[in-house]
């Protein structure tokens, strides 16, 4: 029997590489990258290559459960559908009537995807406390971007003559592969390129300059930069003139930020800095792709803003080859379809005002509401597609002890995880192929041309797997609440109704796509009154924000040494003499997920911590030695990677770890994940943000 191949759009993450997949007698036999599809064009990752594996692996969830032990015992029980939504809406009911709306809580991640469909139920509900890892991934860069720009950009590097990669995996970032793709093509056409990172990466080993920079310093070498770029009329003087705000003060702000200050700071030399400051300033065009590293930090705030000073000052803003506005055919939230209404954003736990304006609340502050009752009681939660147990800063002691004190909690998953373990409801999750959806392969960080992609399933879903909708759709109509929809169809067909298509047309279609516009701010683009300019204030880039200043945050970025380095607690060096990154990823991996299938554990099958050779010696580490790495907090387990890559001050760990095989609730997450060792009691003032790059730690021995 020839197979049948369908056409649909990878979910086992959120990057949106289009799929063919291949199907005999109603079983995924394969699937291959989609050449046509604009969004990947014929790439797709280990993981995707692995969907077969995914779907018919045999530990997959297959039934509703609920647990019939001591929440953690490992003790579950076979339920039907019907019980598991009842028992569902009547605990979340009880919650509701007893205290309020605010009561439940959900958390969802960034697989599946579910988080916008999510969102609407929270909204609909009445509950601003979405809890996620926005306040550490994605939402800095948003969030600086929209105070400085108004809207966000990303790096058109495949056009580029000058690519700077700021703190970034491009080849392992999940989710995002794609990216690694234009800057590959960026590279061939010739592009010269500048890495700023801990790590001698395989990025960084092709780069033309790498700047070794010790973790939670990027705001300080940003600035000098600047520092440099204005001193030496590097800038574009005419849309600095023209369509800038602050740049005098701007100017006057960056005098003391010299590169030699900077080399004290960062560990990098100044002649470097200056270097990389010149090279990039004076290449037309030039992008910056900037991400995730520094956003896990205390000082986010004034660190995305002064690196995303650079395109503005310099011109090399929505230009072919810089930094682009990012568009797409249908907005999160047409797609969201539900707003939440002002009051009940502003009753959303944490205060941290920016991270506030584009998602309501970093993850730590809900789930200290649920450990303490304050500001107000958080009795449930509902989880979907999400681990916290293992993903979540300092999960031991804040969110395991949290969750333990919850009246109820749901969790929708495709297999038992850490997380699960502490429900008392499980759902089975249908696989990204056993559903529909609607994917966006663009976004705020990944240049890709406006487009929305058809995700249609292509088998029938097995055991008795959902899609998490319907869920959602049951529990709020049994509840006496609407989803706007009655099923996962017209879910769809309602989402896509403001570009005029149904699901079904979209199906047929694949895609839909739209012309890259540039220079968006000439024209009347960015704002909503079609006035020229950006949708800011003074409809300018704002250097200088009165906003923030009005927050009482800092209006001109400065930089802020982490709360535990060796600058701001040298108290701390004779017991915990390194300074500890965490977080590196694998190209195989999505976060916590993937660690059951066969090809990508064989790909790796442990977890690494890079330590500098020097470092290894003198604590007596050979290569591939299982190791402790121990901070105040907490310490894991990782086998050593010894390179001469990594500065002899600095160790850096790999995140998301735990075992599915092994036994017991927590899965092996007590023992190698790397978060134990994190910090949840230290923010951003103005996004949540936590310094889980940058923390002091020891290595010695297991």
């Amino acid at each position: 029997m020839r197979p049948e191949v369908i056409r649909t759009n990878c979910g086992m993450c959120h990057g949106g590489c289009g799929v063919l997949a291949h199907v005999t007698g109603g079983k995924l036999v394969k699937v291959e990258g989609d050449p046509d599809c604009p969004a990947s064009r014929g790439a797709l990752c280990p993981q995707g290559l692995s969907a077969t594996q995914y779907v018919y692996h045999p530990d997959r969830l297959k039934h509703p459960m609920k647990r019939v032990g001591q929440r953690g015992e490992g003790k579950w029980e076979r339920i039907s559908w019907e019980e598991a939504l009842a028992t569902i809406a009547g605990k979340l009911s009880e919650v509701r009537e007893k205290y309020g709306p605010l009561g439940l809580a959900v958390c969802g991640g960034t697989g599946r995807p579910v988080s916008s469909q999510l969102r609407r139920f929270s909204n609909i509900w009445g509950t601003p406390n979405s809890l996620g890892t926005a306040h550490n991934c994605m939402y800095p860069t948003v969030a600086t971007n929209h105070i400085t720009y108004g809207n966000n950009h990303s790096a058109d590097m495949e056009n580029s003559s000058c690519i700077v990669n700021w703190t970034f995996k491009l080849p392992a970032h999940q989710g995002t592969g794609r990216k690694a793709l234009n800057f590959i093509r960026g590279l061939k056409k010739g592009a010269k390129v500048i890495s700023v990172d801990p790590y001698l990466s395989p990025l960084a080993a092709k780069s033309d300059i790498w700047l070794q920079i010790r973790p939670g310093t990027d705001c300080a070498m940003a600035l000098a930069w600047l520092n440099e770029i204005i001193k030496g009329r590097l800038y574009d003087r005419e849309f600095v003139d023209k369509w800038t705000f602050g740049f005098d003060r701007l100017a006057e702000h960056v005098e003391r930020f010299t590169p030699e200050w900077a080399e004290q700071v960062t560990w990098v030399p100044a002649a470097s800095i200056r270097q990389a400051a010149r090279l990039y300033a004076s290449s037309r065009p030039a992008s910056i792709h900037s991400r995730v590293a520094w956003e896990f930090g205390t000082n986010s705030t004034n660190t995305g803003r002064s690196i995303y000073f650079l395109p503005a000052v310099t011109g090399n803003i929505d230009t072919p080859g810089g930094n682009i506005f990012w568009e797409e055919p249908l907005s999160p939230q047409q797609r969201l379809g539900v707003a939440m209404k002002p009051e009940d954003w502003s009753k959303a736990v944490g205060n941290f005002p920016l991270i506030n304006r584009v998602r309501p609340v970093a993850r730590h502050a809900g789930f200290r509401a649920m450990l303490t009752g304050e500001p107000y009681p958080i009795k449930a939660l509902m989880v979907h597609a999400s681990n916290p147990i293992v993903t979540g800063e300092n999960p031991r002691g804040l969110i395991y002890e949290a969750m333990m004190k919850l009246d109820f909690i749901s969790v929708m998953d495709v297999f038992m995880t850490p997380t699960a373990e502490l429900a008392d409801i499980v759902l089975p999750a249908s696989t990204p192929f056993e559903r529909d959806n609607l994917h966006v392969p663009s976004g705020p960080d990944s240049y890709v041309p406006p487009t929305l992609c058809a995700a249609p399933k292509v088998i029938e879903p097995l055991w008795e797997a959902r899609h998490d909708v319907e869920v959602f759709i049951e529990v709020l109509k049994r509840v006496g609440l609407s989803y706007g929809a009655e099923c996962v169809d017209e879910y769809l067909d309602v989402s896509l109704k403001p570009i005029g298509l149904n699901f079904a047309q979209l199906k047929e279609m694949g895609w839909v796509s739209r012309p890259q516009e540039w220079k968006k701010y000439e024209r009347g683009l960015l704002r909503p009154d079609n006035k020229p300019g950006f949708n800011t204030p003074s409809g300018k880039v704002e250097f200088y924000s009165r906003e923030l200043e009005k927050l009482k945050l800092d209006p001109l970025p400065v930089h802020k040494e982490p709360p535990e380095s060796p600058v701001s607690t040298p108290e701390l060096l004779e017991s915990y003499p390194l300074v500890l990154t965490t977080g590196i990823r694998s190209p195989v991996f999505f976060h916590t997920q993937y660690r059951q299938l066969p090809w990508t554990r064989e790909i790796h099958s442990e977890p690494r911590v890079r330590i500098n050779t020097e470092t290894a010696a003198k604590f007596g580490i050979e290569n591939n030695d299982w190791v402790w790495i121990e901070s105040p907090r907490g310490r894991c387990r990782q086998r050593a990677l010894l390179t001469t890559g990594m500065d002899p001050r600095v160790v850096l760990a790999e995140h998301g770890w735990w075992f599915p095989e092994s036994p017991g609730a927590e899965h092996g997450a007590w023992e190698a994940n790397i978060n134990l060792l994190t910090d949840s009691e230290h923010h951003d003032p103005g996004l949540g943000s936590t310094p889980m790059r940058s923390l002091l730690c020891r290595v010695y021995k297991a």
